[in-house]
């Protein structure tokens, strides 16, 4: 019966410990995701910040071999936390690039927080649309990708 009750202290400490992490959010895994906005390899994310009063700023890269004019980013993160609201671009178009090049104004998407600012440090997820047209065909194209990153003060 000692021998039974001293393993059932020492797994009781241990479920202590563990409830203790993660009521003080130490386990939770938002806090291991890694920063990261993926595109296709047409467009690339370069840079990009997320404030706390919803201004999303990103630099964008021209991976093909012909001229483009980006006509319109887009943020949404509807179906998941729905934390960022309503986006909208400054400027259109935004830029044109050559191959290989990036732009050179940052593209800032301006969002509306339905719950106001958003905590700085916590982790958002996301879909980015660009939509571009390449200067040599003339076709529209569209180019969609997500978005993992930490808002920022």
């Amino acid at each position: 019966m000692e021998f039974l009750m001293t393993y059932g202290w020492a797994i009781l400490v241990v479920l202590v410990v563990i409830g203790a992490l993660a009521y003080f959010g130490i386990l939770n895994p938002e806090n291991f995701l890694p920063r990261r906005c993926i595109l296709g390899a047409e467009i690339s994310c370069v840079d990009w910040i997320l404030q706390a009063d919803g201004k999303f700023t990103v630099r964008l890269g021209n991976g093909i071999a012909n001229r483009i004019t980006i006509q319109e980013v887009a943020l949404d993160d509807t179906g998941f936390k729905n934390q960022i609201g309503a986006c909208n671009v400054v400027g259109t178009p935004i830029d044109t690039l050559n191959p290989g090049q990036q732009t050179q104004a940052l593209v800032v998407i301006t969002c509306t927080p339905p719950a106001g600012p958003l905590t700085i440090g916590s982790s958002i997820r996301g879909y980015i649309t660009v939509k571009y047209t390449d200067t040599v065909t003339s076709f529209p194209h569209q180019v969609q990708g997500d978005f993992v990153t930490k808002v920022e003060p």
